[in-house]
């Protein structure tokens, strides 16, 4: 932060009117400790907000326009600069443009990094939060939250900058109504099927604590620390991960045909109240296995399923009529998940009412379960992400290195890591990173330490 704000002043650097006031935030990345891809079925999500994150400096303009300038977005002190009038925002007659129309705006200009900062405007609008921007902003952020690296940054880089918003227009939304505008704008603008999860820890998340939530839409539960001595460290494989990419889209159609399918079977004629009150993590396994296993197809083609179900019920995401869904897999990874999730946050309560490791062991255990459904079950797994995990499982337990999953949405992106807090251990993660380094000729960055959330740093005003 003290960087950012020396940068900010730097002379030279024109970006603010030295007259007027400049509000700044702060917003964590985060690690996803468990629950992950899960959130968007209603599954119980824990979240590690991270000490990696977005600071982001606003000021008002009079020209209406919007000036952002990125300092290290895609690439570390490398400077970016977009600049877009508030007439963007609508239509010739005024109405509010459509948020493809205004997302593709930024596309052709080649920032297409900018929607999720110019996104936030825009879902305000949209949502009738705000009834128009006068005058304009200078919005400039920096951040060491590693883009496409399964941490949250995006999220991180959206709450900064409705926070900076919220500051300077004097906006007062409930943090989980904010949450919810970033996501919107993930979904809206950038184009991503994302849950809530990463934006709300975001938000609210408390150092060294799991913030917990169950996603039904968004039940917050109080934070969970880890027992003492315990912390959790992220290894980023090097390997982008894309919340957007196609793979990550698939897998999430392919649990709400799996919903569909179950409601279809527990109410063929569609009456009554829905059974699993609208979220797939609420069908239990032994109902399942008993009742709806083997009567979910293993695959099913976009438009087969379209015929013979109707559309699901996720409102973010399209069938591809030409795709070929795997509904079983997919399906059974979010049921077991959200039981998973639940026994690891037991243990970690155990283990710190106790002061035992063997419920932490426990829970690690569940951390690979979880990593390997991710890979076998939703077809999210990386070779690089595998590798990381048989590195620090082969350390072991007894050593104090109890479990390893992906992170976030998979497909490469970062490993999280559940360990006794020592300096061997901390010494043993740079090992490993190193063997990693050599096996898969990738640069890995670790993510080590945790900070409190955007709304306990609040704003700082700067003159």
């Amino acid at each position: 932060m003290d960087g950012f704000l020396q940068q900010i002043r730097r002379p030279g650097n024109d970006w603010f009117d030295p007259g007027r006031p400049i509000l700044v935030v702060r917003a964590p990345a985060r690690l996803d400790v468990m629950g992950g891809i899960a959130d968007y079925t209603g599954s119980l999500v824990l979240e590690m907000p991270l000490q990696r994150a977005v600071v982001m400096a606003i000021q008002a303009r009079d020209d209406q326009e919007v000036v952002i300038h990125s300092l290290a977005w895609e690439r570390p002190g490398e400077h970016a600069e977009c600049r877009w009038t508030l007439s963007w925002l609508y239509e010739e007659a005024g109405r509010l443009v459509s948020a493809r129309r205004f997302s593709h705006r930024f596309d052709a200009s080649g920032a297409s990094w900018a929607k999720y900062v110019a996104g936030v405007f825009y879902v305000l609008l949209e949502e009738s939060a705000i009834p128009h921007f006068g005058g304009g902003a200078t919005i400039v952020f920096d951040s060491d939250a590693t883009p496409r690296a399964g941490i949250g940054s995006s999220a991180a880089l959206e709450v900064a900058t409705y926070q900076a918003i919220a500051g300077l227009y004097q906006l007062d939304l409930t943090p989980l109504d904010a949450a919810r505008i970033c996501q919107k704008t993930e979904n809206r603008v950038v184009g991503a099927p994302c849950g809530i999860m990463d934006q709300v820890t975001s938000l609210l998340g408390r150092r060294n604590a799991l913030l917990q939530l169950q996603c039904q839409p968004h039940e917050l539960q109080e934070p969970l620390p880890l027992p003492e001595g315990v912390t959790t460290v992220g290894i980023n494989s090097g390997v982008k991960h894309q919340v957007s990419g196609t793979k990550y889209a698939m897998a999430r159609v392919a649990a709400f045909m799996g919903h569909r399918i179950i409601l279809n079977l527990l109410q063929p004629h569609n009456a009554g109240p829905d059974p699993t009150r609208g979220y797939l993590a609420n069908v239990q396994p032994e109902e399942y296995v008993e009742r709806f296993r083997d009567r979910l197809p293993t695959k099913i083609r976009g438009d087969e399923f379209l015929r013979r179900y109707g559309n699901t019920i996720d409102p973010v995401t399209e069938i591809d009529p030409n795709a070929i869904y795997k509904v079983r897999s997919r399906t059974e990874h979010h049921i077991y998940e959200n039981r998973r999730v639940h026994q690891f946050a037991s243990h970690l309560a155990r283990a710190c009412r106790t002061g035992q490791r063997q419920p932490v062991a426990e829970a690690g255990l569940l951390m690979y379960a979880s990593h390997w459904s991710y890979g076998q079950r939703c077809g999210l797994g990386a070779i690089e992400t595998d590798r990381l995990t048989t590195l620090v499982r082969e350390r072991g337990q007894s050593h104090g290195f109890y479990g390893a999953k992906v992170s976030g949405g998979g497909a490469g992106g970062t490993v999280v890591i559940l360990m006794d807090d020592t300096e061997r251990n901390h010494a043993a993660i740079d090992e490993i990173a190193n063997a990693y380094q050599e096996q898969s000729g990738l640069t890995p960055e670790v993510f080590r330490g945790s900070s409190d959330g955007a709304t306990t740093f609040g704003h700082q005003h700067v003159t």
